[in-house]
């Protein structure tokens, strides 16, 4: 998927001449967002067709970029962009406009158009689909709760408890909070590494708030 990083003058039309550009090749815009400074700015475009997007700018004159944009879903929890932000910053890699795409369950899908799309990708993909978070470090047991429920696919009590919400180690893999292994529990129950089935699986075990 690329984004096309358009430059355009801080004048009235400037957006409906570019989408009216892409309009004519009967391009569907997926993914649009922009900002102006002073007497210029720019807008970063995705749609359903790269080619054809290409060629309307070209034939309108546009001065752009094409830049491969990596998608990736976020947490809907607050600090979620921050902490993929600071780990794009951390890798050294500038983010030049990012775009939210939609949503997979909880999560909201984005967008991310940088200056190196490889180390990114790189990046994004080691981080799993958002950040990894405690449960310990959520503000109340209703929130770990919450974050739970979503991995489970239902209402879910045995982990959230607050007399289980335990420690600096306590982590959560579930939708808003992911990482490699989560631990839980008074016992200190452990379940390591495994697609997010099975850990769903491993949640669904222990209903009606009987911890492991």
């Amino acid at each position: 998927m690329n984004a096309f990083l358009v430059e355009l003058q801080n004048k009235t039309g400037e957006l409906a001449r570019i989408t009216e550009a892409i309009a004519a090749k009967g391009v569907n815009i997926t993914g649009l967002t922009g900002a102006t400074c002073g007497t210029s700015g720019s807008v970063a475009i995705l749609t359903a067709d790269d080619a054809s997007t290409r060629q309307a700018l070209k034939d309108a004159k546009f001065a752009f970029r094409e830049v491969e944009a990596t998608e990736t879903p976020i947490g809907n929890v607050p600090g979620a962009l921050a902490k993929v932000a600071r780990r794009l910053a951390d890798g050294g890699v500038n983010i030049e406009a990012l775009l939210p795409t939609g949503m997979q369950g909880n999560d909201v899908t984005v967008a991310f158009v940088t200056s190196d799309p490889a180390k990114a990708r790189s990046i994004l993909s080691h981080a799993g689909t958002t950040s990894h978070c405690r449960l310990a470090d959520l503000a109340t047991p209703d929130a770990a709760r919450s974050v739970l429920a979503r991995a489970a696919g239902g209402p879910y009590d045995a982990l959230t408890r607050a007399t289980h919400v335990r420690g600096p180690s306590t982590s959560a893999s579930a939708a808003g909070c992911m990482g490699p292994r989560w631990t839980a529990g008074s016992g200190g129950s452990r379940y390591g590494d495994g697609d997010v089935r099975q850990r769903q699986q491993v949640v669904r075990r222990f209903p009606g708030g009987q911890g492991p």
